[in-house]
């Protein structure tokens, strides 16, 4: 499941967990059993409406939150996240911004999915999921 997050000019896309997953060969019980996931669709709407919540009242970052976010991003394989991509990620990591803890999560992710989605479907998928785990550990907890 995704959904996005944005404000004014700002955005990003968070790639969540799966609701339901169904395969080609399943018999029919199988996949009704698989369809009954969805009645745990309300929890998914009010994780989500807490993240909003989370992320439109978040202040600035802390030193450990913005080392969490982008001590990941260096050590991706190439193939996931291009070499480029790594050094814009840096460049802005070094930024005033950053460098200064005056970035909020919106303002964060909202850069990072604009250097991601100019390279590649999985750079941008990488950094989806990347922000889920976010806040699901940062902001939910």
């Amino acid at each position: 499941m995704t959904y996005k997050v944005h404000q004014g000019n700002k955005s990003f896309v968070v790639l969540s967990d799966s609701i339901v997953n169904i395969d080609h060969g399943w018999t029919v019980p199988h996949i009704l059993q698989e369809l009954d996931k969805l009645n745990n669709f309300a929890n998914y709407v009010d994780d989500i409406i807490e993240v909003v919540n989370q992320i439109h009242f978040s202040k600035n970052l802390k030193d450990e939150q913005l080392f969490e976010i982008f001590g990941s991003s260096s050590h991706v394989q190439n193939e996931i996240l291009p070499q480029k991509v790594k050094e814009e990620i840096e460049k802005f990591k070094n930024g005033t911004e950053v460098a200064t803890n005056t970035v909020n999560v919106l303002d964060l992710f909202s850069k990072l999915q604009s250097i991601t989605e100019k390279t590649s479907v999985d750079a941008l998928i990488y950094m989806e999921s990347k922000f889920d785990k976010f806040v699901k550990s940062k902001l939910l907890s």
